[in-house]
């Protein structure tokens, strides 16, 4: 059963997390909402798949493997069945009712940081009086907290506060994943920068932005600039002939893809299709698209 799950804003600079591909990034944050309370999923990558990317195609079976690669996953074996785990889950997310549904050995409790068995006999019952100043908590507490991070001490007698998460800024997350991909196609930080921002200009959204990005980074263009600027205008005439159509469109998408757009910042009506068009297909392999490209231009 899904949980909610809180992300912390030092998800996104995580050193060992952002090693990874955007599409893994977005992966481990679904893997966290399907675990159970101790961090602990099935490894079932299609029934995983379903889940987390029900209309993108992705290879989930990759995925798992590069998040394992990477120290953030384990997979280990338990009478006969596979299981996942996630790394330090329960230093980052601390729910006041855990449930125990996946079994676990002593080195997979270490990997979650779970100090001990989640006992379901011991569950803290909420108090009906709680102090002055304290308010009861709503939803899991928790949340991708950097191992680093030190809480604030309360001073004299002032109660305690809740500080609530920073917003989550989609722009640099979307300049980061940006900027690493055109990297690594050779161009240099400033006018891989400049690229960026033109693809925001052009998209005018930046969930549309986002959702050809991840695409692309699913794809892998061999000229991520013409490619971009093709599923982007794809995408954008895809969306206004659906706005034209009377009726609300379907919405084919799952509802843990909503949550994970959400969790974005983004707006969950926008970028839930891959670019379709003809143009959109052909733009990794045609060199002609960059021959019509002003402002992709050829530094390096």
């Amino acid at each position: 059963m899904s949980r909610i799950r809180s992300v912390h804003p030092g998800f996104f600079t995580d050193e060992d997390i952002v090693t990874v591909s955007m599409a893994a990034r977005l992966c481990l944050i679904g893997l966290g909402i399907e675990a159970d309370d101790k961090g602990v999923f099935e490894w079932k990558p299609v029934r995983l798949k379903m889940r987390l990317f029900p209309v993108d195609a992705v290879d989930m079976a990759a995925l798992l493997d590069e998040l394992v690669e990477a120290g953030l996953v384990r997979d280990y074996d338990f009478d006969g069945r596979r299981y996942g785990a996630i790394r330090n889950f329960r230093k980052h997310q601390k729910p006041k009712t855990p449930n125990d549904i996946h079994p676990a050995p002593d080195e997979i409790l270490d990997f979650v940081a779970l100090a001990a068995p989640i006992s379901e006999k011991k569950r803290r019952k909420p108090d009906p009086f709680p102090q002055k100043g304290e308010k009861p908590r709503q939803m899991e507490d928790g949340g991708w907290r950097m191992e680093s991070s030190v809480p604030s001490e309360p001073r004299g007698d002032d109660p305690p506060q809740h500080q609530p998460p920073a917003p989550i800024d989609i722009a640099k997350s979307i300049f980061d994943g940006g900027v690493a991909m055109l990297r690594r196609q050779g161009f240099r930080e400033p006018k891989a920068r400049e690229i960026v921002g033109k693809w925001r200009k052009l998209a005018a959204s930046d969930g549309i932005v986002l959702s050809c990005l991840s695409r692309a980074q699913s794809e892998n263009p061999s000229d991520l600039v013409a490619w971009m600027i093709a599923a982007i205008a794809s995408e954008k005439g895809r969306l206004n002939d659906e706005s034209s159509t009377p009726g609300p469109p379907a919405d084919p998408r799952g509802r843990t893809e909503r949550a994970a757009m959400a969790a974005f910042g983004l707006d969950p009506e926008l970028g839930h299709d891959p670019p379709h068009s003809d143009a959109a297909r052909q733009a990794p392999r045609s060199d002609r698209n960059r021959a019509a490209l002003p402002h992709a231009g050829d530094e390096r």
